[in-house]
């Protein structure tokens, strides 16, 4: 086996409005199950001197819409729809709004240990930002004299969270040329500042400085988390009536004669320290201006099998089609939909209105009942939060195949506690039933009685697909 990496036939850096992204993948052998699409991004910010700021991603919106309100994405929230095809079969999947309903599956599907996994990993960062070597879009150096910098990192997309064939390890050649196309949706995300809290350095001991000093020793274990680094700007506290002094570390180094950090400043300092004195809770101060997130480009690895595959008859797989409504007042709703006849599972998801709000909100009173083809699936309305609700959940899961793995029937999405933001908790909320196959069409009428207006409503049904070959 091999891999090889394919750039797309577009340019970016990649906007909202110009968000769209093409690979093409030549005829060949593949195992798309440890293949993925990278983004390549950078988050650049406004900084004086030789400055830099920590920065962490997280998603921009929630139950309210706005930035302060801040949900656990995942890397898949940034491709709002996709699709695969080949030059001998064409269109394969075609998954649209693909970010609302694999963020909110995967919320059901993955333990809380795995969620955090998932999110650190995603954005290339350690939870501990003392630790950060791995900073997202940074290269921290915490010793020697380089200064740390802006540098573009990869966000990672496995092709099994976009396509049901992503999960497959044996693609066949005989499908011929394969062309992804990705509409991306970077404005789900927004930057953050990890440094904004100066309080990280409080109760650290500064020692005695002399007026044209250029280094500061801080006593601190070296065995501990260096919670310095090149291009921070800190407060330097000294004597007389201006309390502070503003410098830049420009170099570090660890006397371990004294257990302490000697800190190389950009400039001299103008005043003398007498006796040694604490940093105060806004020693942090290189907070950037203008922080932005920006996709600049997009590949694809692959991992391609050397020798040819078995001759496959035909391949079988699930993929969604998606149906998008309008949403409704409060109180009651009815409205009739039509479902493939390779049906087999419907998912019915109900996110803001805001393009980029992706998490599916609960709505505690909420009530409903579905029929199929005139006959009702269950004998009473069902109600969120109680066992027929969460049998129904349990049965669609049951029904959905191998990969769909029920672990959260707490149902909810939580905000990442290893780094700091808001601490928010999303109940989400999902209609879910199995449906049998059939031969025909199958008519589905929705009811629903609502305690709160609904902004929009989506139908993702999961089909049976089979291609011969």
């Amino acid at each position: 086996m091999s891999y090889i990496k394919l750039n797309s036939l577009e340019d970016g850096p990649y906007t909202s409005v110009y968000n769209n992204v093409d690979l093409e993948i030549p005829a060949g052998d593949y195992d798309f199950s440890k293949s993925y699409v990278q983004l390549l991004c950078t988050m650049p910010s406004t900084l004086t001197a030789s400055q830099i700021n920590l920065t962490y991603l997280t998603g921009v919106v929630a139950k309210t819409g706005t930035a302060t309100s801040l949900s656990n994405l995942y890397s898949i929230s940034l491709v709002k729809n996709c699709s695969i095809s080949t030059d001998s079969v064409g269109m394969l999947e075609n998954v649209r709004r693909n970010n609302i309903l694999k963020q909110n599956l995967k919320d059901v599907m993955l333990s809380q240990a795995d969620k955090l996994s998932q999110v650190n990993s995603t954005y290339n960062m350690i939870g501990n930002y003392r630790d950060g070597h791995n900073i997202l879009c940074r290269q921290v150096e915490r010793y020697g004299t380089t200064n740390s910098r802006l540098i573009q990192s990869p966000i990672r997309i496995d092709l099994k969270d976009l396509f049901a064939l992503g999960g497959l390890t044996a693609y066949p050649s005989k499908l011929g040329n394969t062309r992804i196309h990705l509409e991306l949706q970077p404005d789900v995300m927004v930057a953050k500042q990890l440094n904004a809290n100066g309080a990280v350095l409080e109760g650290l001991e500064v020692q005695p400085i002399t007026a044209g000093d250029t280094s500061i020793n801080v006593a601190y274990p070296q065995e501990r988390p260096n919670p310095f680094y090149n291009g921070l700007r800190i407060l330097v506290p000294i004597d007389g009536a201006a309390a502070t002094e503003a410098h830049v570390i420009t170099g570090i180094e660890y006397d371990t004669t004294i257990d302490s950090y000697v800190l190389t400043l950009d400039s001299a300092v103008t005043t003398d320290l007498t006796a040694a004195t604490d940093f105060s809770a806004t020693a942090y101060t290189s907070v950037g201006t203008n922080l932005a997130f920006s996709i600049n480009k997009v590949e694809i690895v692959l991992k391609k099998y050397i020798n040819p595959l078995p001759a496959m008859p035909s391949l079988t797989y699930r993929t969604f089609t998606t149906e998008e409504v309008n949403g409704f007042p409060i109180g009651n709703y009815s409205k009739m939909f039509y479902l493939e006849p390779e049906c087999v599972n419907l998912f019915i998801l109900f996110p803001g209105i805001a393009e980029n709000q992706l998490v599916s909100v609960e709505d505690p009173a909420l009530s409903y009942r579905l029929r199929v083809d005139n006959e009702d699936l269950t004998n009473r309305d069902v109600v969120v939060n109680t066992p027929l609700y969460f049998d129904r959940i349990n049965m669609t899961f049951n029904n959905a195949g191998k990969d769909f793995k029920l672990k959260n029937l707490r149902m909810t999405n939580n905000a990442v506690s290893s780094r700091p933001v808001d601490s928010i908790t999303n109940k989400l909320m999902m209609i879910c039933t199995p449906v049998p196959p059939t031969q025909k069409e199958k008519l589905l009428q929705v009811n629903i009685t609502a305690s709160v207006a609904v902004p929009r409503m989506i139908l993702f049904k999961q089909c049976l697909r089979s291609v011969n070959m």
